[in-house]
């Protein structure tokens, strides 16, 4: 075969070669997805529908029908979620079944409102599930309580800036596994009172300080001190520390009105 024409033979079959390879190209970006992967036009973090009967694929996990990029989930790998939903600590005690629900069973700090209780304005960190706003509508005093069971008289543990101007006090109530140790914290006062020394002991209806006139509200915590804590030697931003102290359901704490 003369060079001239086995040239052009090559060229040829090149040329189909080329053709056959776009046709197939172009017939795949029309299939769908192989394996129930994400299309590759998905949204980072988008849901995608799991295989009929067959488990999400890799990265993904079930949610509500369709599988969902972990990354969606986790707002350290999600940067767009961080500080949207806040973090609410899961290790607290909530209220017992024993115990009643309604609050104005119970004697608080300051009288609470025909409106009840609310949700607290100051921003806590970390977050508490059980912290209380007691709202007032005018000048008010706020008081120390004692606690069911409680022994002897609590004790004024801290005072100063902590949510706001703020009092702690300790309290030792006895239980059916012994004694165990519990902090109050009376946060968005006014002022302090008077004679508020740390290691002072407190009466019940002692004065602990005053809410503002205007919007004061009282911002209370009942947090239960851990085994082996010495919670007198704790700084004050470890007060309220998860690893330290427990938020507990103040009404599983204040004594019941007769």
């Amino acid at each position: 075969m003369r060079p001239m024409v086995r040239a052009a033979l090559v060229v040829a079959g090149v040329a189909v070669l080329i053709r056959a390879a776009g046709w197939v190209a172009a017939r795949s970006e029309d299939l769908p997805p192989v394996d129930g992967g994400v299309a590759s036009g998905a949204a980072v973090g988008q849901a995608s529908a799991p295989m009929a009967g067959g488990p999400c694929p890799p990265r993904t996990i079930p949610d509500q029908g369709a599988c969902v990029p972990v990354s969606a989930l986790d707002p350290i790998a999600n940067p767009t979620l961080a500080g949207t939903e806040p973090q609410v600590a899961a290790d607290h005690v909530p209220l017992r079944p024993d115990r009643p629900a309604d609050p104005a069973r119970y004697r608080w700090p300051l009288p609470i409102p025909a409106a009840g209780l609310a949700q607290p304005s100051f921003p806590l960190e970390p977050l508490s599930p059980v912290a209380v706003a007691i709202p007032v509508e005018a000048e008010a005093v706020v008081r120390a309580v004692q606690l069911e069971g409680q022994v002897g008289d609590a004790e004024i543990l801290w005072t100063g800036e902590l949510v706001g101007t703020t009092a702690v006090t300790l309290h030792t109530v006895r239980g059916s596994g012994g004694l165990r140790s519990f902090i109050l914290i009376h946060g968005g006062l006014a002022g302090l009172a008077p004679g508020l020394l740390r290691g002072a002991n407190l009466k019940a209806g002692a004065e602990l300080g005053t809410l503002p006139l205007l919007l004061g509200e009282l911002m209370l915590e009942a947090r239960e001190v851990r085994a082996g804590i010495d919670v007198k030697a704790l700084p004050s931003n470890e007060l309220r520390h998860s690893a330290r102290t427990i938020p507990c359901d103040l009404r599983n704490l204040l004594e019941q009105i007769p």
